[in-house]
C-alpha cells in the first residue's frame, strides 16, 4: 500500500473534530491542577485502532499521554509536544471559561491559547494521519503533565524511553511563526526574618517588611551578571510578582517573603542568579535581618536550529498551508516564553517551536479556529516533507 501524499494528509484534517477536541479538553480543569481527567479524556478522544496510546503515570493523578502512529521504518519520524497542565486568569470573563464558546471565528476558553488549542491541533494531526495508509516514519505526540516552566513531564518521558523521533516540534503559542530561541527561567524566593514589636515599642522590633521593600527595589534595578545574547535582546527580564509580610497593622513585621522570576540568557544559571541576589541582599538589608534565598523553578534557555532539514520542512509546510512565508523569531514577547523544546533538544531531538494562538494572560482568552486547524495541517505537511512524501 503506497504512503499517503501530502495533499491527502492535509485533506484528512477535520475542522469540526479539531474544535471538538479543544472544547472537550478545555472543559476539564480542576483546582488541584491534576491533569489525570484531562489526560484520560484525550486518550478517549484519540482512540483509533492504529494509534498506540499510553497514559503514563509520571506522578499519582498526573500522567503524560504518549500517542504513537507506527510508520514503516523507511524514514525519520516527527515528535509533536505540548503540555496539558493549563492555567488561566479566573476573573473578569464574559462567559464561563470552562464552557468554551465560538464567536467570530474564535474559540474562547480557559487556557485555550496556552495551550489546549495547540494540543487539539496535535491530537487532530494524529487522528487524521491514522485514517490514511501508513507513513514511512513514526508520528508521535507527547502530551506532557506539569510543564510549569521546568518541564517535569517532558523530562520524565524522555528519560524513560529512548525510541523517540529525531525531529520534533513543540506547539507552544507562536502565532504560527517559528521560534528558534527563547530564554530560560529562574523563579526565586527571598525569605527575610526580623523581630516583632508592638507600635508602642516599635524601636525594639526589626522590620522585615522595610527590608523587603529595599530588596524589592534593589532587584528591580539589578544589573544581572551575564553575557549579552543578540537573539534575546529583551533579556534578562525580571519581575517580583509577590510580597507577603507581617500579620497586623500595629505590629512590626517579623517576616517577609518576596517571590520573583527572571528570564535568563544562556550565560546565566541558578548559581549566577543566586549570587547576584545574595549580593544585593547583603548591600541593602540591615544586619539584624536574616535572609534565605530559595530556587523555586529553573530551566535552561532554548537555542534551536536556524537552518537545516527541520527548518526547511516546517517553513515549506507553512508556506503550503498558509500561502505566505513563515516568520522566524518575530514575536519579542516570545523571548520570555519557556517551553519544553529545550528538553527535547537536550535529548538529541532537533526541535523548533511552532504553534497556533497569540497567548495573553488575561480574561476572554481565545484561539483563532483557522490557526488551530491550519496548525494540524502544517504539522502533517512537515512530517510529509521530512519523510519524503509526494505532493
Amino acid at each position: 500500500m503506497p504512503a499517503p501524499t501530502t495533499s491527502q494528509l492535509i485533506g484528512a484534517v477535520d475542522r469540526d473534530r479539531t474544535v471538538r477536541f479543544a472544547t472537550e479538553i478545555t472543559r476539564l480543569s480542576f483546582p488541584d491542577g491534576r491533569e489525570g481527567p484531562r489526560a484520560l479524556r484525550m486518550a478517549e478522544l484519540m482512540a483509533h485502532p492504529r494509534l498506540d496510546i499510553h497514559v503514563d503515570p509520571a506522578m499519582p493523578g498526573r500522567p503524560n499521554v504518549i500517542v504513537r502512529l507506527r510508520g514503516t521504518g523507511q524514514a525519520p519520524g516527527l515528535l509533536l509536544n505540548g503540555h496539558i497542565d493549563a492555567g488561566y486568569v479566573e476573573g473578569g470573563w464574559r462567559h464561563d471559561p470552562l464552557d468554551p464558546w465560538e464567536e467570530d471565528g474564535k474559540l474562547y476558553g480557559g487556557a485555550i491559547s496556552d495551550m489546549l488549542g495547540g494540543d487539539a491541533s496535535m491530537m487532530e494531526a494524529m487522528v487524521a494521519a491514522a485514517s490514511l495508509p501508513p507513513l514511512p516514519g513514526d508520528l508521535v505526540f507527547l502530551a506532557n503533565m506539569y510543564h510549569d516552566s521546568n518541564g517535569l513531564g517532558t523530562k520524565y518521558a524522555l528519560a524513560s524511553d529512548d525510541d523517540w523521533p529525531i525531529y520534533g516540534i513543540n506547539g507552544e503559542p507562536t502565532s504560527m511563526s517559528i521560534l528558534t530561541v527563547h530564554g530560560g527561567c529562574v523563579k526565586f524566593q527571598v525569605e527575610l526574618t526580623g523581630r516583632v514589636a508592638h507600635i508602642s515599642r516599635a524601636e525594639e522590633g526589626v522590620d522585615a517588611l522595610a527590608a523587603a521593600t529595599a530588596v524589592y527595589q534593589a532587584i528591580r534595578e539589578l544589573d544581572w551578571t551575564h553575557e549579552p545574547y543578540a537573539d534575546l535582546s529583551q533579556l534578562p527580564r525580571t519581575l517580583v510578582g509577590s510580597l507577603q509580610a507581617g500579620f497586623a497593622p500595629a505590629a512590626v513585621a517579623p517576616s517577609a517573603t518576596l517571590s520573583g522570576d527572571i528570564r535568563i540568557v544562556p550565560s546565566q544559571s541558578w548559581a549566577t542568579v543566586r549570587a547576584d541576589i545574595e549580593r544585593v541582599v547583603a548591600e541593602v538589608c540591615p544586619p539584624e535581618v536574616t535572609a534565605r534565598i530559595h530556587c523555586l523553578v529553573r530551566q535552561r534557555a532554548f537555542e534551536g536550529p536556524k537552518t537545516g532539514v527541520l527548518m526547511n520542512a516546517l517553513a515549506a509546510a507553512h508556506l503550503r498551508v498558509r500561502g505566505e512565508p513563515v516568520g522566524v523569531n518575530v514575536d519579542t514577547a516570545a523571548q520570555c516564553f519557556v517551553t519544553d523544546a529545550v528538553d527535547m533538544l537536550q535529548a538529541g531531538i532537533e526541535t523548533l517551536v511552532y504553534g497556533p494562538a497569540a497567548w495573553h494572560y488575561e480574561p476572554d482568552e481565545f484561539i483563532e479556529i483557522d490557526e488551530m486547524v491550519d496548525a494540524a495541517s502544517v504539522y502533517l505537511a512537515t512530517a510529509a516533507g521530512l519523510m519524503g512524501l509526494a505532493d
